[in-house]
């Protein structure tokens, strides 16, 4: 048992099962042994973890072992060639502790959760904040959508798997930072891809980059067309970015630009086990007979300024964004025009404190929300429904007005972080952050004052962080940490109350968490790294979905007492010259310690939506410009509903992909052919958690055979 304190809170208890921790490590090593018998046999150049360097910790970049964070970097394309740019899911694999859902629904963002934070969500990402460009995604409220982010423009990701709410507020279980691949030395170049699945989806995009002295940019578009692996999946597209960076009288400049349209995304819900296993290709019916989908117009800029005073950095970004939708749901209609934005300003420098280096960092996060909702009957069915008060028209899309009001979300936080070198191994790292965030409705329906659902709430976190770094040696060190974090309710799930009233939901409250965490990482000669952590967190009015008889599909929310998370993560791999091997496993133990509604008792219940024990490897093999991939996943069960009576299975997945690279510095061309799922597996990685109905279950792709060309041209 752990004795954990946390400033201004009760100290908490942490119950640690060597027993079940041990038998995850038996498995895991059975597993690794080939692995690892390939890796002491293998020869190659002596790794040097320190040339990588992280900015996500809002410090100036430096070495990952220098963080009390567990900490991932990627880059897709470098050690798994041949990626479609399609989704998160791909992009984000082989991250231990993260979990990413692709629904196979052009109307839904991927379901993305770190550690558990962010499996409730019913659309866009919770509980987890996205970075672009450090421009954040996550809005005031804690929702982010992430369909209009241009995958083909991003050559680097950073994750931080674990509670960073010191750093970025609410919604901060886990960050994930996506970067725009700039040109790095004096070039032009031009890039065109064209992929295409099996009488399926069609993808094809262009951009130009190119970089003179200080001055360096990137644009590019891309369209997607076609059908989806399920039926009812149709999506039409298109995506373009732009970002471009610079320095005028020393200061350094960025642009960031982004757009979306999609006239056509389908949504084809979420079904009964029945209904997958009798065909894997099935639609919600409902869906269908209502035609659920979504209309997106979505446009966004940032710009930022960095400037060096002396020793002093000082980094200003403002940004803002537009978007609008038109969404037929299954229980109605809603539009929605929003304005949004914000700005961070940020300050960091170095100090002497007695003989010792420290250094400070302090910034304000500002941000702003503004919703123009209105939400009507939706009067398409099959058979139409009968002219009436609520569908004076039938068949149409928008019938009678069912909520008109403005939800406006403003959100401030103040941080601050320092850093001490207690001697030359020894890192101390404090951080502490401030949250206000206001929810505000003006309900403007056409009613008695005296029914005037206007109002406001306004929700308040401290977040401290104390972390501490020991370096083993010049490429490893260990680190422990405890930080807490919180999550408020969206304006959505605010605004979605079970009585069916307007208004702000008076009853639901912000979800905060704990987490004690301990970790290793680094890198062994020949190349070899390592990530191990293990976390035990405990959360306090978790956000919980729920659907009821009769709602059609419509998610509402209610707080759990308490819960527990403790898991771990591991993750190896191993490059060279003609070889990537990777092999990561996730073990995640999370159950509901105080949670009853009604007379229903879930505590001792485990947490649905994820797996308990999930295991991802890749293998990449390249000579003479060739190439081929081979990647594999291993998942447990997952529970469906929070009675546990109910399980998704669990599955093997292999997926494959080969291609090569021909050509010169100044033209080539790669074209890559590719089978996902190849044994055409059946299995649903996506739940919609606690749905009415039985409709749990969202159906994987089968196996889907693809192509992919690019070209590629430089002066």
């Amino acid at each position: 048992m752990i004795l954990v304190t946390f400033p201004g809170g009760k100290p908490y208890q942490i119950q640690v099962s060597i027993q079940t921790l041990n038998l995850g490590l038996t498995r895991l090593g059975l597993l690794l042994f080939p692995f690892f018998v390939t890796l002491a046999g293998a020869q190659g150049p002596p790794a040097t973890l320190d040339t990588v360097r992280v900015s996500i910790t809002r410090d100036s970049a430096r070495s990952p072992l220098l963080v009390p964070f567990a900490v991932s970097v990627l880059r897709p394309d470098s050690s798994r060639p041949g990626q479609r740019h399609s989704s998160l899911d791909e992009s984000l694999f082989l991250l231990p502790g993260v979990f990413v859902a692709n629904r196979q629904n052009p109307a839904q963002d991927p379901r993305i959760s770190i550690r558990g934070f962010g499996a409730r969500s019913a659309f866009g990402v919770r509980g987890v904040r996205i970075l672009w460009d450090g421009i954040p995604l996550t809005l005031a409220d804690g929702q982010t959508p992430v369909d209009y982010v241009d995958l083909d423009a991003i050559d680097r990701i950073e994750v931080i798997r674990g509670s960073a709410a010191a750093l970025y507020g609410n919604s901060s279980g886990g960050v994930i930072n996506l970067g725009t691949a700039l040109p790095t030395d004096s070039s032009f170049g031009v890039r065109v891809r064209q992929s295409r699945e099996e009488g399926a989806m069609s993808r094809a995009s262009a951009q130009v980059n190119g970089r003179r002295n200080a001055f360096a940019f990137r644009a590019g578009i891309n369209h997607a067309s076609g059908n989806g692996f399920r039926d009812y999946s149709r999506l039409r597209a298109t995506r373009a970015s732009a970002r471009a960076t610079g320095t005028v009288f020393g200061n350094k400049l960025s642009l960031h630009l982004s757009a979306l349209s999609s006239p056509l995304a389908q949504n084809p819900g979420s079904v009964t086990e029945a209904q997958m296993r009798a065909y894997p290709r099935a639609a919600d019916p409902l869906s269908v007979r209502r035609k659920a989908g979504k209309e997106i117009e979505q446009r966004q800029v940032g710009i930022g300024v960095d400037r060096k005073i002396a020793d002093l950095g000082v980094s200003v970004l403002v940004y803002g964004a537009t978007r609008g939708l038109h969404n037929p749901l299954t229980f109605a209609t809603v539009t929605l025009d929003r304005t949004s934005g914000g700005a961070t300003f940020r300050a960091e420098f170095p100090a002497r404190l007695r003989n010792l280096r420290a250094s400070f960092a302090a910034g304000i996060d500002l941000q702003y929300q503004n919703d123009d909702r209105h939400e009507f009957e939706n009067c398409v069915d099959d058979p139409a429904p009968a002219v009436s008060a609520k569908c004076p028209v039938t068949g149409s899309e928008m019938g009678a007005l069912r909520r008109n009001q403005r939800e406006i979300v403003t959100s401030a936080g103040p941080y601050a972080k320092a850093e001490l070198d207690l001697n030359k191994r020894t890192i101390l790292t404090l951080a502490a952050r401030g949250d206000v965030v206001s929810f505000r409705v003006v309900d403007r329906m056409p009613v008695a004052m005296a029914l005037n659902q206007s109002g406001k709430r306004k929700m308040r976190a401290f977040s401290p962080m104390i972390g501490v770094v020991y370096r083993l040696g010049d490429l490893a060190s260990i680190y422990t940490s405890a930080s807490s974090a919180f999550e408020t309710p969206t304006a959505t799930e605010l605004a979605n109350k079970p009585d069916g009233s307007t208004g702000l939901n008076p009853i639901i409250l912000p979800q905060i968490s704990r987490t004690l965490e301990m970790g290793i990482k680094g890198f062994l000669g020949s190349g070899i790294g390592y990530d191990a952590a293990t976390f035990f967190t405990r959360v306090s009015d978790e956000l919980i979905p729920f659907e009821i008889p009769g709602g059609a599909g419509r998610r509402f929310f209610r707080n759990a007492g308490r819960t527990r998370r403790n898991g771990l993560e591991l993750a190896i791999s191993r490059s060279t010259g003609q070889m990537d091997v990777a092999v990561t496993h996730t073990r995640s133990l999370f159950a509901f310690e105080d949670y009853a509604v009604a007379s229903q008792i879930y505590t001792g219940k485990r947490i649905p939506g994820l797996p308990v024990s999930r295991t991802d490897a890749a293998f990449t093999y390249k000579r003479h410009g060739l190439f081929s991939t081979t990647e594999a996943i291993f998942s447990s069960s997952a529970f469906v509903d929070d009675a546990n009576t109910s399980r998704a299975a669990g599955y093997e997945l292999l997926n494959w992909r080969a291609g090569g690279h021909f050509g010169t510095a100044r033209f080539s061309v790669s074209p890559t052919i590719g089978i996902q799922n190849v044994f055409g597996r059946l299995y649903s990685n996506s739940i919609n958690v606690n749905a009415a109905g039985g409709k749990y279950f969202e159906p994987a792709a089968g196996r889907v055979v693809y192509g992919l060309i690019q070209v590629e041209a430089r002066r």
